[in-house]
């Protein structure tokens, strides 16, 4: 059995690598905290609103093969989520209070950032629950790092 096993995994390696990551809807957004967490988009749908014109800098409001993860900050500060230096492609970061809810922020190519990789700053409160959206500019995927860290950005 486990031959077999093996032989469909090798015949079929793009089926098992572009696998929808658990965190691919909004409802089922995993727990991020502070510091440094590695993610990938790789086989990611599209699940969350279009933006508005405000997160427009430039080259249209393209967001898609999305992840999400729930951010609870433990104090009330200036908070930094950046992918800056640290993905593969094009990301598009955007922030809201809940699934469906209202827009925080958002960003698409930060300042200083190589790659259009992004960067976003947003006052946290500490207790609240934070919907993060990680995704690439017009639908584009690959793997990174987030990194979340209290400060002024």
């Amino acid at each position: 059995m486990k031959t077999a096993i093996i032989l469909f995994a090798l015949a079929f390696p793009t089926t098992f690598a572009q696998a929808q990551s658990i965190n691919d809807d909004c409802s089922n957004a995993s727990a991020i905290g502070f510091g440094l967490t590695p993610f990938s988009t790789l086989g990611a749908s599209d699940d969350g609103p279009g933006l508005p014109a405000e997160c427009d800098e430039g080259f249209g409001n393209g967001f898609g093969s999305d992840i999400w993860y729930t951010l609870i900050p433990d104090q009330s500060a200036g908070i930094i989520v950046s992918t800056c230096d640290a993905a593969d492609f094009d990301t598009r970061l955007a922030l809201y209070t809940e699934c469906d809810g209202d827009l925080i922020a958002c960003n698409d190519d930060g300042s200083g950032c190589s790659g259009y990789t992004s960067r976003m700053n947003f006052t946290g409160v500490e207790g609240e629950t934070y919907l993060l959206r990680v995704g690439g500019f017009d639908g584009e995927r690959g793997t990174g790092t987030i990194s979340v860290e209290y400060g002024d950005g």
